[in-house]
């Protein structure tokens, strides 16, 4: 009995033995695969991601334009375009906006971004000009501009400057309507033409026209003379200033005001109509004119007074057909055929 008990436990150990070589092998044999196929002794270097997708399509000197039928929008060429699914990247652009497949707006840019989609270009660095198609050209810089094909206009940001040579334009921002053909100015705007400046709230160049409208605030500062209205037509082609609406014209030695005043090529000319008012600043003799149209010779240094013309001159009134007021003297002159009162206070 004691000799079969024992003969079972050793049987019990000796099973118990296979057992754990067994599992002792196994675990020895997953570590070695595990060894064998990760080989920890070697340097691993986790890949770096891209920091942005490459690239659908890369093109060498391509051009893009819109087209419709037999009629051109725009033809936009670049050096470089690079595209993926939403926007191309382009470099050293050249362009044209075209009217009726005729060129009316020619522009270099140093880069550009293309929105697919939308057919709405973005260009860095431009440079363009107007083409002789409706008059004197006008040259348009602008750190940024935006060329918008659904809505035909040009939208130029970051303080850009338009100019045609001798009249220099500056605003905070400037659109180019291709459809009405006009530039509109808005705040900030500042033109400048020799010696003189005109600013305003808002302005507006008609380009077939060559007539800038200002608007708002309107301030014209000369050499002698400050002008101040609510409006202003400025004539390019003929040099003239138009002022109207509450105008205001101020010297050193005057102050005039009227409905309408008309500022002629060269300034030696200046004339005004509607309630026409002078009033000098010489605290001596005060002089103080009323009457329906006026004209400064200013190379004469005179204004002449016409129609229903009266004046103070200190405490005498005068009433005349012709009065001529001389500003270097200070002193009101009589002209004319027809008669002249002076009403004094005594009388």
């Amino acid at each position: 009995m004691k000799k079969r008990f024992l003969m079972n436990r050793l049987s019990r150990n000796k099973i118990k033995r296979r057992i754990i070589l067994l599992l002792v092998a196994l675990m020895l044999g997953v570590v070695w695969h595990y060894v064998a196929k990760m080989r920890p002794w070697e340097a691993r270097i986790r890949p770096v991601r891209l920091a942005r997708n490459l690239p659908d399509y890369e093109f060498q000197t391509v051009s893009v334009s819109e087209v419709s039928g037999a009629k051109t929008f725009y033809r936009v060429t670049a050096s470089t375009l690079t595209l993926d699914d939403a926007e191309g990247r382009m470099e050293r652009v050249t362009g044209s906006i075209l009217d009726g497949n005729r060129p009316a707006l020619n522009f270099t840019a140093v880069n550009g971004l293309l929105d697919v989609r939308r057919q709405f270009f973005t260009f860095n660095n431009f440079a363009g000009e107007t083409t002789s198609l409706y008059g004197k050209p006008w040259q348009i810089n602008s750190p940024q501009a935006f060329w918008d094909s659904a809505r035909q206009t040009f939208t130029f940001d970051r303080r850009p400057r338009l100019s045609n040579g001798e009249i220099n334009v500056a605003a905070n921002r400037i659109v180019y309507n291709l459809i009405f053909n006009l530039f509109i100015i808005d705040s900030g705007c500042e033109i400048t033409r020799g010696a003189y400046t005109v600013r305003g709230d808002r302005a507006v160049l008609k380009n077939a026209l060559d007539v800038l409208t200002l608007e708002k605030n309107v301030v014209f500062s000369g050499e002698d003379f400050q002008i101040h209205s609510d409006l202003l037509d400025w004539s390019v082609r003929r040099d003239e200033l138009d002022f109207k609406h509450n105008v205001q014209l101020q010297t050193s030695t005057m102050a005039l005001s009227g409905a309408s005043v008309l500022v002629s090529s060269g300034r030696s000319r200046v004339s005004l109509s509607g309630d026409v008012r002078l009033q000098s600043k010489n605290t001596t003799r005060n002089i103080i004119v009323n009457t329906g149209r006026a004209l400064w010779r200013r190379t004469e240094n005179i204004i002449e007074f016409y129609e229903n013309t009266r004046a103070w001159e200190n405490d005498s009134l005068i009433q005349s057909e012709n009065l001529i007021y001389d500003l270097a003297g200070n002193e009101l002159i009589t002209g004319g055929s027809g008669r002249t009162k002076i009403i004094k206070p005594n009388d």
